[in-house]
């Protein structure tokens, strides 16, 4: 598994390379599949592969176990919503938090220009109070591996966008210091993922 990702962030580093070093691709936009920052490419692809992977898990595990088999439920109806954001941008459609934020007269700032981090964060804290019981009952190894899972993963997807969102109102988004926190963030991201697979197959019950 993370030998795919590295070859899958050794192909973007590549693309990059030769659209901004030599120019190649960069009129026919040829290279684009192996942009880790574009939807339509093989990252994305594998992401959600991989998120439709771990929600069809937490099925699975809802499905046979014999305890929190709601919790295990809505953890994997998550999951699965995430995988269909992933290829379809639905996260694209929360840009209209900033204009609702500009007509109320309040300035979000560079940090959240990516507007949909948002909602995102307001999610994420939702879940970590509505699944907090949940995970303190569940045996200390698989706790462990699916918030470090969860951590690596939202860490990347949220955290490490909010500070591309403000990088890249400085810099630019061709700019390197863009283009480092792109690769990090995307990093995080498919390990985050490939931990989070490891922790469902896991805590299958036996």
């Amino acid at each position: 598994m993370l030998i795919v990702v590295g070859l899958l962030l050794a192909a973007h580093i590549a693309a990059k390379f030769l659209v901004y070093g030599t120019g190649i691709g960069r009129e026919s936009g040829s290279l684009s599949i192996f942009d880790l920052d574009i939807e339509q490419s093989f990252g994305t692809w594998f992401s959600s592969i991989l998120l439709l992977g771990i929600g069809l898990g937490l099925l699975w595990i809802a499905a046979v176990a014999d305890y929190h088999g709601q919790q295990w439920r809505w953890l994997g109806i998550i999951v699965i919503v995430l995988s269909c954001d992933e290829v379809a941008g639905l996260h694209d459609w929360l840009w209209i938090v900033r204009k609702w934020a500009a007509r109320a007269g309040v300035e979000l700032g560079p940090v959240f220009h990516f507007a949909w981090t948002i909602p995102a964060l307001a999610g994420l804290a939702i879940m970590v109070v509505v699944f907090a019981p949940f995970l303190l009952h569940l045996p200390r190894a698989h706790r462990s591996r699916m918030i470090a899972a969860a951590a690596c993963y939202f860490g990347g997807a949220v955290g490490m966008e909010m500070l591309g969102s403000s990088v890249s109102a400085v810099h630019g988004l061709d700019a390197l210091p863009y283009l480092s926190i792109v690769v990090i963030e995307e990093t995080m991201e498919m390990v985050g993922l490939a931990l989070g697979l490891r922790a469902v197959l896991l805590s299958w019950p036996s």
